[in-house]
């Protein structure tokens, strides 16, 4: 069940695209006169099937390397992923409704920066940021969350990373005590 997790969310994806056509989506995106529920359903309404194709992807893409690359499950990280999209809503509010779910993806973009610091990599992801600062020029897409989730992402898996040592470390401590009593 666990590899579906992805195609699940795609279904979903699309689904929501579909309803899109007889619903009016900006009802469903976030803003700061919005219902706190949309914080969560603004993820899954897209504005052009344009829109939901380069989401969808790219939350695919990172969905599967990261489950390949990780000891992380491909669930884990959707689930990671959707909380870390409900927190960038917070400070990031704007007058018009915000929708898709790439705050989301840039979370696991956030996530993965803090791993991987291959040239390639580096370069991408300081291309795909400094993109950032040029959009709001020619579109209205909400940089503000892109931005939040991304540190998001970085802050999440720094304190696993954390977590991890520590358990490991007093783990170990453990195991010395055990072998020192033996011997």
């Amino acid at each position: 069940m666990q590899k579906f997790y992805k195609y699940i969310l795609l279904v979903v994806l699309v689904g929501c695209y579909l309803a899109s056509w007889w619903i009016d989506v900006v009802d469903f995106g976030y803003s700061h006169t919005s219902e706190w529920w949309t914080r969560f359903s603004y993820m899954f309404f897209h504005g052009s099937w344009w829109h939901l194709l380069f989401n969808g992807f790219a939350m695919y893409a990172f969905l599967k390397v990261m489950g390949q690359e990780t000891v992380f499950s491909e669930g884990f990280l959707l689930l990671s992923a959707l909380i870390g999209g409900v927190l960038g809503t917070f400070g990031s509010e704007y007058a018009l409704p915000t929708i898709g779910i790439s705050g989301s993806v840039f979370f696991l973009l956030g996530m993965r920066a803090y791993y991987y610091r291959e040239l390639n990599w580096v370069r991408s992801v300081v291309a795909i940021l400094c993109a950032q600062l040029i959009t709001p020029f020619f579109s209205m897409v909400n940089v503000k969350v892109h931005s939040l989730c991304f540190i998001y992402g970085i802050g999440y898996i720094f304190l696993i990373s954390n977590i991890k040592k520590y358990l490991r470390r007093k783990k170990n401590e453990k195991t010395m005590e055990t072998y020192q009593t033996l011997h």
